[in-house]
């Protein structure tokens, strides 16, 4: 439970004209963090290259765009609401 007093820091950086927000921030590094160990792998198991660059990027692509979407529309539309859920 938050006191009195406590406070939530949004912004991580700021450096003149640069602001660094701290959930952009984080979420920067939590796709670094993921590519990377996804490129490891996939150089471990010997599929480094040819089709699984294109389908790798087609899916980071079909994601965020379909992150957008959802974000922009709003909430979803009943008939995908679960039980309860208003």
């Amino acid at each position: 439970m938050r006191q009195q007093g406590d406070s939530i820091h949004p912004i991580l950086i700021q450096w003149g004209p640069l602001t660094v927000v701290t959930h952009d921030a984080f979420t920067v590094l939590a796709l670094g963090v993921g590519l990377a160990l996804y490129y490891r792998e996939l150089r471990l198991w010997g599929w480094l290259g040819g089709p699984i660059v294109w389908i790798s990027m087609a899916a980071v692509l079909g994601g965020t765009i379909g992150a957008r979407l959802d974000a922009d529309r709003g909430a979803p539309p009943a008939v995908l609401r679960p039980r309860g859920f208003h």
